[in-house]
């Protein structure tokens, strides 16, 4: 039973990831035009890399191992 609440956890986390994640790219692309902000641009692909670090770790504890490689501009 704990296990399964765990799992169900990390699940979420999964989901609550990718949809942060998603959000991100929106704010990315958005900063990433000609009138955008180079420096909040970097902030949110930081943001993005951290959400993708995390995404990486749950990932691994279902025995699924991912690498992610950078956007071309």
């Amino acid at each position: 039973m704990i296990e399964e609440v765990a799992l169900d956890h990390d699940i979420a986390r999964v989901v609550d990831l990718l949809e942060q994640i998603r959000e991100v790219n929106k704010m990315i692309a958005l900063h990433g035009g000609n009138d955008g902000i180079p420096s909040q641009k970097r902030q949110y692909e930081d943001i993005r890399d951290r959400f993708l670090a995390e995404l990486k770790d749950v990932l691994a504890g279902f025995d699924v191992n991912v690498s992610f490689g950078k956007k071309a501009a």
